[in-house]
């Protein structure tokens, strides 16, 4: 009762709301989609657990969008017809819709869920809705390409295969910045292919030049010859006359 009377004053545009399977009406997405309001569901959250670990009764996360204020009263009716709990102010709709998948920092040790589980209806864009400011997608684009440099991501193909299984927060960035990210890893690659060439031209002069003594090893050999002749041979002329029969002395 007290909840009541402390909430009773409370109007706001969007409201939050759970689904409980085992006591929600079969036809609750019906009754929701009726009201003509924008509205959106997780999936299915059958997985939550509690401080003890123990599995959570299966349920999912509501959130509804209107273009008029609602009151507290108001709400209750709604959740009265779908047999849920008392609805709460939806403080942030971006905030509401990634709790759905469980994506945001706070929540990353929950399990993670699938967004493409996510259901919208009566022209709720859930993908407007989680669209990165400027700021976060500068940060994502960082972590973009820092991975590209540190997994040796050579085609753009598998950089978008790994942001759908693994980061839908990528995924969107990748849609919208495609051509900027491709030509990255197009450059990232030639630089690699450079970089190989030129250390494929080293081996070669490497093998080259083991092939000729060095001056310290043509002064000691001269100095242990006899031949008055072959003393008194220069450097350049040694390495025409015996190039590459005397391997470097290490």
């Amino acid at each position: 009762m007290h909840n009541k009377k402390k909430n009773a004053g409370l109007r706001a545009r969007n409201w939050t709301l759970i689904i409980y399977l085992d006591s929600a009406p079969e036809n609750w997405k019906e009754i929701l989609t009726e009201t003509g309001v924008p509205w959106a569901h997780s999936p299915l959250h059958d997985k939550d657990v509690d401080v003890n670990g123990c599995i959570l009764k299966p349920h999912y996360h509501v959130v509804i969008k209107f273009s008029l204020l609602k009151s507290y009263q108001q709400m209750l009716k709604l959740t009265g017809k779908l047999r849920a709990p008392n609805p709460q102010v939806c403080v942030s709709l971006v905030g509401s819709v990634v709790h759905f998948t469980h994506s945001n920092k706070s929540d990353k040790e929950k399990y993670q869920y699938d967004q493409q589980e996510i259901e919208s209806y009566n022209g709720l864009d859930i993908e407007e809705l989680l669209k990165p400011t400027k700021t976060e997608m500068n940060e994502i684009l960082k972590e973009i390409r820092a991975f590209i440099i540190e997994n040796d991501i050579q085609e753009f193909w598998r950089l978008c295969q790994y942001a759908d299984k693994e980061t839908s927060n990528w995924s969107r960035v990748i849609n919208t910045k495609h051509t900027l990210i491709n030509q990255f890893v197009t450059s990232y690659r030639h630089s690699r292919d450079k970089r190989k060439e030129v250390l494929q031209v080293d081996e070669i002069q490497l093998e080259s030049a083991l092939c000729l003594p060095t001056i310290t090893t043509i002064e000691e050999y001269k100095k242990s010859q006899k031949n008055a002749e072959l003393q008194a041979l220069g450097v350049k002329e040694y390495q025409e006359s015996y190039e590459c029969q005397y391997s470097v002395q290490v």
